[in-house]
């Protein structure tokens, strides 16, 4: 019987106490709780992640792109969990529901609100660049999101989140773009051949009348 009345904290998670009803302000550390009298949810401090997929955001010259996957990975600063448990009470889902395969039974506070700011940082980010060299600005891409991303977080719960990284998985452009990004590629390769052999003249001039003087 007690030791039904026990639950345990796990290493990297966090325990938020609820007594009839009355949250607790200060978070639980890993351990082990006598909970006859209370109850203690256990949520996630560690890393996690989710994908955002089949967006079609529009580019900076308003093309619309055929399909964007990225992946958001973020962490919760443990002291925050339990304000943030009384202001997202119905935001609460477990990390399993989260992905679609090795998710744990942690839970995870406010997470309908992180993946909308997300996805909205991601729209945000892309109307930024052209679609015909966004494939090449990745890197520039990832960090607008994740920037994005956290001033959007901090605008309310300042300190609460921690978007730890960003991977822009795939960024497939309308076949009618990934043509006038071809077609772009070549004329800029046939510009530089042309840009060498007017330097290779220019040096073979200077050489004759250097040979003629």
């Amino acid at each position: 019987a007690a030791l039904s009345a026990c639950t345990q904290i796990d290493t990297g998670n966090v325990g938020v106490e609820r007594t009839l009803g009355k949250v607790s302000p200060e978070a639980l550390p890993p351990g082990i709780y006598f909970t006859l009298f209370k109850t203690v949810d256990e949520f996630s401090a560690k890393e996690v992640s989710f994908q955002l997929q089949d967006m079609t955001p529009k580019s900076r010259d308003n093309l619309t792109m055929k399909d964007v996957d990225i992946d958001i990975y973020f962490k919760v600063n443990p002291s925050a969990v339990p304000g943030l448990f009384t202001k997202y009470q119905g935001d609460v889902v477990r990390h399993s529901d989260m992905v679609r395969e090795g998710g744990t039974n942690d839970l995870v506070i406010a997470y309908s609100r992180v993946s909308r700011e997300a996805r909205e940082a991601v729209y945000k980010a892309i109307a930024q660049l052209e679609a015909t060299t966004m494939h090449t600005r990745r890197s520039e891409l990832a960090e607008l999101v994740r920037s994005g991303l956290q001033k959007e977080l901090d605008a309310n719960d300042k300190g609460a989140f921690v978007i730890t990284a960003v991977n822009v998985r795939n960024l497939l452009t309308d076949p009618a773009i990934e043509a006038a990004i071809r077609q772009r590629a070549e004329t800029d390769q046939a510009i530089e051949k042309k840009r060498k052999e007017i330097e290779l003249a220019k040096a073979e001039a200077e050489r004759l009348i250097v040979e003629a003087e």
